[in-house]
């Protein structure tokens, strides 16, 4: 189960998800644009996934402070697949570093912590070579269908086992711009049913 959050950004699909145990958690029940503002709306709205900056991209999760992250556990997927044929024409992941208590974060609430996920600058040139390649397919006349993601992957949790897992998560796409709230909750388990929260938590992994 990894469908958090889907907005479309023609002719991309932009969506921000998580698998592992993050899968069920992130978004779900908070399909498509719900819980979004109208600010929020507007600023995804002017994304242009084939111009942006790899460098300037990035997403911050807010979470437990008992739950810990690391580099490799956010990753970038950005694809193409051309209409007709079955192979994407472009099939990239890259693998994002992982910071806490980045200066730049949306501030940390009590009881919470802030990672934040972003592109080294060789992997950026890499990105930007996957989003050159899409642009010439596409001038090319090659119409289809793009995809762009970032995911959380893995994770671990510090003492006790948690019971509850509030969540906020943001996205930046400017430098020096702000992060884009995209989700909130007090508690993703409340999104979800007994036996399917009771399953999540069991896997949730002491960290080593």
């Amino acid at each position: 189960m990894h469908f958090l959050v889907d907005i479309a950004l023609a002719p991309f699909q932009t969506r921000i998800h998580a698998r592992r145990w993050l899968s069920s958690i992130l978004f779900l029940g908070l399909a498509g644009c719900a819980g979004l503002g109208p600010v929020a709306m507007w600023q995804l709205s002017q994304f242009d996934v084939l111009t942006a900056n790899p460098e300037s991209l990035s997403a911050a999760l807010a979470v437990p402070e008992t739950i810990r992250l690391r580099d490799g556990d956010a990753s970038l997927h950005l694809g193409y697949q051309v209409e007709g044929e079955e192979t994407p024409q472009v099939d990239e992941h890259f693998e994002m570093r992982i910071a806490r208590e980045d200066a730049s974060a949306p501030e940390a609430q009590p009881g919470e912590t802030v990672y934040v996920a972003s592109l080294a600058p060789d992997v950026a040139e890499r990105m930007r070579a996957a989003q050159k390649k899409v642009v010439q397919l596409k001038d090319q006349g090659k119409d289809g269908r793009g995809t762009f993601s970032i995911s959380f992957d893995g994770g671990c949790f510090a003492g006790v086992r948690p019971s509850v897992l509030p969540l906020r998560t943001f996205l930046r796409f400017e430098p020096d711009g702000p992060f884009i709230q995209m989700v909130s909750t007090e508690n993703v388990l409340d999104n979800l049913d007994g036996e399917t929260a009771d399953t999540l938590l069991t896997k949730l992994e002491p960290c080593s």
